[in-house]
């Protein structure tokens, strides 16, 4: 039937891949009523059993365009509710035995946290779906990630492709070149092993027991409870595991379930280090209030502006962190020095971003600005979202007031001048663009952007140390005038980098080396 839903709330598997016999579907009493998944003409499959359909048959179901996530992401609110309910009762209970608490004090104390618990259960629900649903936007740009995670998976003897329903590389490269990817069923699969592994990753490091990342598991119970029984949470018999369920579960729904592997095969950092510099950068840009923010967007603004929305977000903290291991690894001990150290900076320049880009970058703010503003969001949100990648760079900003001294509405100024003198946003931009094919090329494209960001960053600090605050009435164009020839010469290679049309991996290399002659240039010399 031409139906919206198709709900299977009962026992028996009723629908299979069509590769599929009826024995690999393992219900004999229900083979004369199960149907191919691609005879299926629902839009979406919801599952509130288990088992009603093969792993194969949701993955082919979604293939021929139906929407479907798998029993197990579907009925996880009620694990979840379980889990809030045993992490309640374990202090409550040593209470009781305690004597400081009587058992119907406690029935009473855990009926009235009801409405708190279902609340909690259904926003950790939904960050779960709302993940699903960007990896599936962004899945086609990320194959190649998600092929070289499942082969380090492998590798580890972690996941069984085949049995995990998992296309094989071949299989997932036929699917790319008819402008598929990975399924909502296969990306569940994919989610669930990343927040497991990760968590048992953390659980095992001293991620836990910092007070900064502890703090976190607060957010697993009612408020109502946390002010009432603080000490006793953190107490807790499960603190450590609680701790680490809550930050993988809070890293994987936010920036998915490639980010830890990405960082740590491109940085080399753990992923109890890649945790700490994502709860920093996640403080640093205030990225839950953000999200919040876009998420109270429902029913106002298309799903997709949204989608859209929180990858930007994302990637501004997916780039963050890398940043803070790259530049901040051993100061990742003291988190709280580190938020203080760039959160104040990052807000002054997140406030003036807009005044502060020009040319393209300019151009690129301005156009994300009017999208999302038609689109009904509003105008602070869409300034803020608009403006993340030029927010990338205020970590460099703030690196280089410190480094000379200078303020950072200084520093900003001449970083971002600089950019548009040199037009070195169109060139972040050509860079941010450039396809991938494979591990070797998106780590190029990684080491592009950090070698333009170091150069970015020393030519800022190089003009502040020539032109102190207060020294020229603009720094920028004092410090470019006696390199005219210099500049000029920049100007010609890119003009000719711009001209080549489609531009390859090897052109990049030779254009930041131009740029690195010219941020060395000493007249002194």
């Amino acid at each position: 039937s031409k139906v919206d839903l198709l709900w299977n709330g009962g026992i028996g598997t009723f629908a299979k891949a069509s590769q599929e016999t009826h024995d690999d579907a393992g219900d004999r009493n229900n083979d004369a009523l199960r149907v191919d998944a691609r005879e299926l003409q629902c839009r979406v499959i919801g599952e509130g059993g288990n088992l009603g359909f093969t792993q194969l048959a949701r993955v082919e179901f979604c293939l021929h365009g139906g929407s479907c996530n798998t029993d197990f992401i579907d009925n996880s609110a009620g694990v979840d509710c379980s889990d809030h309910e045993v992490n309640l009762k374990i202090p409550l209970n040593r209470m009781i035995a305690e004597g400081s608490m009587t058992r119907e004090n406690r029935n009473e104390l855990l009926s009235g946290m009801t409405d708190a618990v279902g609340a909690l259960v259904l926003h950790n629900n939904y960050r779960q779906t709302r993940a699903i649903s960007i990896a599936q936007a962004q899945s086609a740009k990320r194959t190649v990630e998600y092929i070289r995670l499942l082969e380090h998976w492998e590798r580890d003897s972690a996941i069984d492709r085949k049995l995990e329903g998992l296309p094989d590389n071949e299989a997932l490269a036929e699917r790319v070149s008819r402008g598929q990817a990975l399924t909502r069923p296969e990306l569940s699969v994919l989610i669930a092993y990343n927040k497991s592994m990760l968590k048992q990753e953390l659980v095992e490091s001293g991620v836990p027991d910092e007070p900064f990342m502890s703090r976190l598991a607060e957010n697993a119970f009612p408020a109502q409870f946390v002010d009432q029984f603080r000490e006793q949470l953190g107490q807790h018999q499960l603190r450590r595991e609680i701790v680490a369920t809550q930050w993988a579960n809070d890293m994987v729904n936010l920036m998915g379930p490639s980010f830890t592997y990405r960082l740590e095969e491109s940085t080399g950092a753990t992923s109890a280090e890649i945790t700490q510099a994502y709860a920093a950068a996640r403080e640093i840009f205030s990225l839950n209030d953000l999200w919040g923010r876009i998420e109270s967007l429902d029913f106002q603004v298309n799903p997709k502006i949204q989608h859209q929305m929180m990858y930007e977000l994302g990637r501004l903290v997916r780039r963050g962190s890398r940043w803070l291991v790259r530049n901040c690894r051993e100061d990742l001990a003291d988190l709280p020095a580190l938020v203080k150290r760039f959160r104040p900076g990052v807000q002054q320049i997140a406030y003036s971003i807009h005044s502060l880009l020009h040319d393209a970058a300019l151009k690129n703010w301005e156009e994300n600005f009017h999208q999302f503003t038609e689109a009904g969001v509003p105008e602070d949100l869409a300034s803020t979202i608009s403006a993340s990648s030029g927010l990338y760079s205020s970590f460099g900003v703030i690196f280089a007031a410190e480094q000379t001294g200078e303020p950072v509405d200084d520093a900003a100024h001449v970083y971002y001048s600089a950019s548009d003198l040199l037009d070195l946003h169109w060139l972040s931009y050509r860079i941010r663009d450039l396809g991938v094919e494979d591990h070797w090329q998106a780590r190029a494209r990684e080491s592009f952007r950090d070698e333009l960001h170091i150069q970015q960053r020393q030519l800022t600090i190089n003009i502040l140390r020539e032109f102190p605050q207060g020294s020229a009435e603009d720094p920028v164009l004092k410090w470019g005038q006696p390199r005219n020839h210099y500049v000029d010469r920049w100007k010609i290679v890119l003009e000719e980098f711009r001209a080549g049309g489609s531009r390859n991996y090897a052109m990049f290399p030779v254009v930041l080396r131009e740029l690195a002659v010219l941020v060395d240039t000493n007249l002194d010399s």
